[in-house]
């Protein structure tokens, strides 16, 4: 047993102290043990069948930490002093009270979001995301400090922040609300059907569905994978609260969840909603683990597939609260590369991670610094282009000289409103089967309020500011494995 000032051999008594360290003759972690308040400890019997107890009664919490990791230390004398030395280095941490969290305070600024996690008191544990994300290739960063210890553990090395606030600088961009409009036809190449109970499948469905042309055809497809989702549900109950949850225990089938949270979110998106009738997504982001910041399961390919599903739902929410998790779970799945790299120096265990995370270049660009990569990548470029729309019309765009002809056909005949969101002023003449049109502008909107001829195709031109950015041509939507 080991404390700051010496150490004493089995069956002798330690002095009374908040902490002391256990430690073998053979190469083992040494194991911290902290109290509440001071106590006298003892450690009696011989090889295989120790035993530790207080040399007085003592009723408390008792918490045990690896000051070390897994890393195997002698009972040398030098040894022990490093032991010593280590725990006696951040003792605040290691013998503290844990941290509560107080509240998250997030703020946009420019295409990063500010975050700052408030604690009750310093040394709250830094997440593995913050610590390993850059070098997996998300440039976040840390705006408080770093305090290392020599604890290595499985999931990541042990860091706390020595002040009672932790402020990351995450880059994520906002995408704005409403299908794009893009100029010629968006290629999709869609199955006959899709199973509700295939990841894949629907993710990829709700990737044809991001653009203005998408037909109502896919928006049925996009409903009815959801149906047969919901239909097959066998809800569980929480073990705690025995509240209802959509998953059990082990995380079984969060991929699929995660995908159905995404195919909602892009429906709601496209009409200018904000994500609270998404129920799964709450569900699926219930899930994401404080350390990794990645989703828990216990199958780890379905935990890093859900996690870049999920990453891209949230990313698409209004709720600033929502688009931080997004940006979370992308750091968690950065760092999961650099973590597999650090497991591997240190002799731990390494879970097969196979192909790259869903949606890779996808989320790449939405967690980018700047545009830089919208102007290469053609299918970034259709999702922040300038003018949306907000109604679920089908709506197609063709360039012409002085501006843009957008068509589109009327569910009935009859006065009907197409609702639009823009960066810029709108001018607009009437083209093809109108009685009239009656454009409404408000702040960021404008409603056309139109009344057909007659059934079919209607048409307007539309002219934008010469400051305007032009509309980006149509583009092949992304793909699950890209």
């Amino acid at each position: 047993m080991t404390w700051a000032e010496g150490t004493v051999d089995g069956g002798f008594p330690t002095p009374e102290g908040k902490w002391a360290v256990l430690s073998f003759d053979d190469k083992q972690p040494p194991i911290l043990l902290v109290f509440e308040r001071p106590v006298a400890l003892i450690a009696t019997g011989k090889a295989g069948e120790w035993k530790l107890g207080t040399t007085k009664p003592y009723k408390g919490w008792v918490r045990f930490c690896l000051p070390f990791g897994q890393k195997k230390i002698t009972s040398t004398a030098h040894d022990l002093g490093l032991v010593a030395k280590e725990v006696v280095q951040h003792e605040a941490f290691w013998t503290g009270p844990a941290p509560e969290l107080l509240h998250v305070d997030i703020k946009q600024e420019g295409d990063h979001l500010v975050a700052v996690w408030t604690y009750d008191r310093p040394n709250a544990v830094i997440p593995v995301g913050v610590l390993f994300a850059r070098q997996g290739g998300y440039p976040l960063r840390s705006l408080t400090g770093v305090v290392d210890t020599a604890a290595d553990l499985f999931e990541g090395p042990v860091s706390y922040c020595p002040e009672a606030k932790m402020s990351v600088t995450f880059p994520c961009r906002r995408v704005p609300l409403g299908r794009p409009l893009v100029v010629g036809p968006t290629k999709l190449d869609l199955p006959a059907t899709v199973s509700g109970l295939d990841a894949q499948g629907v993710a990829e469905l709700a990737l044809s569905s991001l653009t203005a042309d998408r037909p109502m055809s896919l928006v049925e497809m996009v409903r009815g994978a959801g149906d047969e989702f919901s239909h097959g549900l066998l809800a569980s109950r929480e073990p705690v609260t025995d509240s209802p949850q959509t998953l059990g225990a082990d995380g079984n089938g969060i991929d699929l969840l995660a995908a159905q949270a995404l195919a909602q979110q892009t429906g709601a998106w496209a009409e200018g909603s904000d994500s609270q009738r998404n129920t799964w997504l709450a569900d699926v982001l219930k899930r994401r683990d404080w350390w990794t910041w990645t989703l828990a399961a216990a199958d780890a390919q379905q935990s890093r597939k859900a996690s870049a599903l999920a990453s891209v739902a949230a990313e698409l929410c209004p709720e600033i609260d929502r688009r931080l998790s997004a940006a979370m779970l992308h750091a968690g799945l950065a760092a999961q590369t650099v973590v597999q790299a650090y497991q591997g120096k240190r002799g731990f265990p390494t879970v097969e991670m196979g192909k790259a995370a869903p949606l890779t270049r996808m989320r790449t660009g939405l967690f980018s610094e700047g545009p830089a990569l919208t102007t290469t990548d053609k299918s970034l470029a259709t999702l922040f282009a300038g003018v949306r729309v907000l109604s679920p019309t089908q709506v197609h765009v063709t360039a012409e000289k002085d501006g843009y002809v957008l068509w589109w056909e009327p569910e009935v005949v009859g006065q009907a409103d197409l609702l639009l969101a823009s960066a810029w002023p709108i001018e607009v003449e009437p083209r093809q089967n109108l009685a009239s049109v009656l454009p409404q502008p408000a702040v960021g909107t404008m409603a056309l309020r139109f009344t057909p001829k007659a059934k079919g195709p209607c048409s307007v031109f539309v002219k934008f500011p010469k400051f305007a950015t032009p509309l980006p041509a149509a583009a092949t939507p992304f793909s699950y494995a890209d």
